[in-house]
């Protein structure tokens, strides 16, 4: 992933785009003033969730997916984005990535922290 003003960026909008195309997820959130985007919150819709759950009754592969929001889930915790945000820049691999630079993989550390995660 790079690195951008603003953290680690990736491009979304084609993925979310065909999503949103066939109603699979809604796209809202709060602004501010001067209509400043503050948050983004990405949401399933029933279509979307029908779809999610015939594809892994077909496929239960899939399930991988599922378990690796829940562990994203479970890593987040309570934290919003800010603190998220933070958090990110605490690693110095990622805080001394230039602007425009790669951010280095983390495998190594995930699979630990996994590891301890799973053990609890």
């Amino acid at each position: 992933m790079v690195r951008y003003f603003f953290g680690a960026y990736e491009r979304l909008d084609d993925a979310l785009s065909l999503l949103r195309s066939r109603d699979l997820i809604l796209i809202t959130g709060i602004k501010g003033t001067n209509n400043k985007v503050l948050e983004t919150d990405f949401v399933l819709t029933k279509t979307g969730y029908d779809i999610c759950s015939a594809a892994l009754a077909q496929e239960p592969i899939l399930q991988w997916y599922a378990d690796r929001a829940e562990l994203v889930a479970k890593v987040a915790g309570t934290m919003g984005g800010t603190a998220l945000k933070q958090k990110q820049y605490q690693r110095a691999s990622y805080a001394e990535t230039k602007l425009g630079g790669i951010i280095p993989a983390i495998t190594e550390d995930v699979r630990i922290r996994l590891t301890q995660l799973q053990s609890n």
